[in-house]
């Protein structure tokens, strides 16, 4: 593969590329069974395996976080891409989700939803699938301390994750 476009800043988006991630869509990779593409590489269709769905996670205000880095292994990037969600408000069916995110062993696809609306998967190439890395169970201190649970899945995989166009409707 080789260069084949430059970049430019435009202007009249930039002030829309706020941070957080509102939304949080998770599948069961099980329940995954492919994705098509544009021209653009942009995702344009999302096929699930039988009755699969995608299960929407509301997360808190400026609170959910998602992030990939790549590094080079031969001639291949290898990027690792993550996604930080939070349960507010310790309760047993938060406790109950958070179990069930680290006993998933076949891991995940996840959609998430930008700040701007924009939403991106990762976790859907063969044998990539996002998994539960880590998490924390958090009463605080102070009244005004968060009292939460956080979790992380990451994946790591040979292509960035992937824009869905604004037209697809995620299985839910």
């Amino acid at each position: 593969m080789s260069i084949t476009n430059g970049y430019s800043v435009d202007c009249g988006t930039a002030a829309c590329c706020g941070g957080g991630v509102p939304v949080i869509y998770l599948a069961n990779k099980t329940d995954f069974d492919s994705i098509t593409t544009d021209v653009n590489n942009k995702i344009d269709s999302i096929t699930m395996n039988g009755a699969g769905v995608f299960y929407k996670f509301d997360m808190p205000d400026e609170k959910a976080t998602s992030s990939s880095t790549v590094a080079r292994a031969g001639c291949c990037g290898v990027y690792t891409l993550g996604v930080t969600g939070v349960f507010e408000c310790l309760a047993q069916a938060n406790l109950d989700r958070l179990n069930e995110l680290t006993s998933t062993c076949c891991g995940f696809v996840v959609i998430i939803v930008a700040a701007n609306g924009e939403r991106f998967m990762f976790g859907n190439e063969a044998n990539r699938a996002a998994k539960f890395q880590e998490g924390a169970i958090d009463f605080g201190t102070a009244l005004e301390d968060d009292n939460q649970s956080t979790w992380t899945l990451q994946a790591k995989q040979l292509t960035p994750m992937r824009q869905l166009d604004s037209t697809v409707v995620i299985p839910v």
